[in-house]
């Protein structure tokens, strides 16, 4: 399948809609968001997939779901989101189903260097929503590059992932932010205080 130079095999398509299939079905049950996180860590090749919910007015990230290859290693990953450090100003007004990729965002084109000692190369974020109250976003975390065919695939799920989140079954979220009672560290601008203040 070829869409303006955009090569894809008959196998991805399939994964892609499969993909689709199972998170309108696990966002509409509220169940099953581990297979379906693992089914993006397959089709688009990340370390570690997470829904999270970034608070509006307060600096506070709470995950949603997370699925990592990490999780429970002794050296793994802790949970941490970056769609703070990815979106910067424009966090709670991007655009829905866009894919924002870290590397893209910044001016040098590269991971920040204490990201890269970690082993992450890329981080993609695709903006679920932008409530009153919250914004929520679909990450990916990727140890290699992000091969342009899986770009391809993220911008075009973007909108159907997005959308669907939009008509998600009332409930859903809290009932999984239940089972996760503690925020999610998240990576944003560093700030500084002055040590001597009061």
């Amino acid at each position: 399948m070829t869409l303006s130079n955009k090569n894809f095999t008959a196998q991805q398509a399939c994964g892609s809609i499969n993909v689709a299939a199972n998170w309108t079905r696990a966002i509409g049950m509220g169940k099953d968001f581990d297979a379906v996180l693992a089914g993006f860590q397959k089709l688009v090749g990340a370390e570690t997939v997470q829904i999270v919910r970034q608070l509006r007015n307060f600096d506070r990230t709470r995950l949603i779901a997370r699925r990592s290859e990490t999780a429970g290693k002794l050296f793994g990953r802790a949970p941490r989101s970056y769609a703070s450090s990815v979106l910067g100003a424009v966090l709670h007004k991007s655009s829905l189903g866009s894919l924002f990729l870290m590397t893209e965002m910044r001016a040098d084109h590269e991971p920040p260097a204490d990201l890269a000692q970690t082993g992450v190369q890329e981080v993609g974020v695709i903006s679920l929503c932008t409530e009153h109250e919250f914004s929520d976003f679909l990450e990916f975390i990727f140890e290699r590059s992000l091969l342009n065919h899986n770009r391809y695939l993220l911008e075009i799920l973007g909108a159907s992932l997005s959308e669907s989140w939009r008509l998600r079954t009332p409930g859903v979220v809290a009932a999984r932010l239940a089972g996760y009672p503690f925020p999610a560290a998240h990576e944003s601008e560093k700030k500084f205080t002055n040590i001597l203040g009061s």
